[in-house]
């Protein structure tokens, strides 16, 4: 967010919730079509989308803070289920952030819009994780913060757990939670 912020400032344009609310959880493809729109840019969609990952990975120098809550959650996960991040941004921004995240060594499997046909919200990037976890999607559980993602999941049948980015951002989900470290997630999970 703090990019797309400055992204924002370098045209001129403010960046608040209701930009925020359009662009979390599309792909790459997605965003730059709105970025084109929400900057008064017509056919530079390309062009936002390199200056966004530049200052994507200047921010990512300073590292990033997990979401409350999902340090615990993770490490209270690792070696009792089998995890994976299925993520419609690209390869490298996965990868920076989980690195500079701290939870790098932390999921088996790591599957990005890149790695399938179609991005969220079709069901593409869980279904393909599913399958590397050696696992029937149905039987999976998805943590989501944005409507692409909650709808991509339940699309591949999973179970989906809810803890919107935005407060008050509509989430489809079998379970909605303030946060990460809601009870009533670990309950979901099994903790």
């Amino acid at each position: 967010m703090r990019a797309e912020i400055k992204l924002f400032a370098g045209h001129g344009r403010p960046f608040g919730t209701a930009e925020k609310a359009e662009l979390i959880g599309t792909s790459t493809e997605t965003s730059g079509r709105i970025l084109e729109r929400l900057l008064d840019r017509p056919g530079d969609a390309l062009a936002l989308g390199r200056e966004l990952d530049e200052l994507v990975a200047l921010e990512l120098r300073d590292g990033v803070d997990a979401r409350p809550g999902a340090r615990e959650l993770v490490e209270a996960l690792v070696g009792r289920r089998r995890l994976g991040v299925a993520s419609n941004s690209t390869r490298a921004w996965v990868d920076a952030v989980l690195a500079a995240s701290g939870f790098a060594d932390l999921f088996e499997v790591v599957v990005t819009a890149q790695d399938v046909a179609e991005p969220k919200p079709a069901p593409d990037v869980y279904l393909r994780a599913a399958e590397l976890l050696a696992s029937p999607a149905s039987d999976t559980i998805a943590l989501e913060d944005s409507p692409p993602g909650a709808a991509a999941a339940r699309a591949a049948g999973a179970y989906v757990i809810a803890v919107p980015y935005l407060p008050g951002l509509a989430l489809e989900a079998d379970l909605v939670a303030a946060s990460l470290a809601d009870e009533a997630v670990a309950d979901a999970l099994g903790l």
